[in-house]
């Protein structure tokens, strides 16, 4: 499936493939129980992913996100069965969220949030955060090699 729209509300709503799915969107709003998922990779180009409230974001092959803004706040969930790649160029909030991958972990961002939240990776995890990292009572695993590169912890 490929996907092209300046915004898309998919709030309490399913949006998947059988296969790979490609979506280049605006403003994307995915919360409140809304669902992207793709039985192979996932690809998402987005201004701003709204993925709070129980959104799920998930692919059985890679998933990678290349977005300006990610909120992933309140029982968001991204998933990549193989390896989880994060890009956003603004705040990722990851407030109560779950950022999880089965193999490994690239994440950058300009800053990170993840206050009582978990980042996780079975395989080798990266991070790297322009500004400052809030880690308050969250939890930042990998079961191999974890590299955590930021201006404050």
């Amino acid at each position: 499936v490929e996907l092209s729209t300046a915004t898309l509300d998919n709030r309490n709503a399913e949006l998947s493939s059988l296969g790979e799915l490609t979506a280049t969107v605006g403003q994307f709003d995915n919360s409140g129980k809304g669902r992207l998922l793709a039985n192979g990779a996932l690809l998402l180009n987005a201004d701003s992913l709204n993925n709070q409230s129980a959104g799920a974001v998930s692919g059985q092959q890679s998933v990678q996100l290349n977005v300006g803004q990610l909120i992933n706040t309140g029982s968001g969930s991204v998933y990549a069965k193989n390896s989880l790649g994060l890009k956003v160029t603004g705040v990722l909030n990851n407030d109560q969220g779950t950022l999880r991958s089965d193999s490994t972990l690239a994440l950058s961002a300009a800053s990170l949030g993840n206050t009582a939240g978990s980042i996780t990776s079975s395989g080798n995890s990266s991070l790297t955060v322009d500004g400052a990292v809030v880690n308050r009572g969250g939890q930042i695993l990998s079961d191999a090699t974890l590299t955590l590169t930021s201006a404050s912890l």
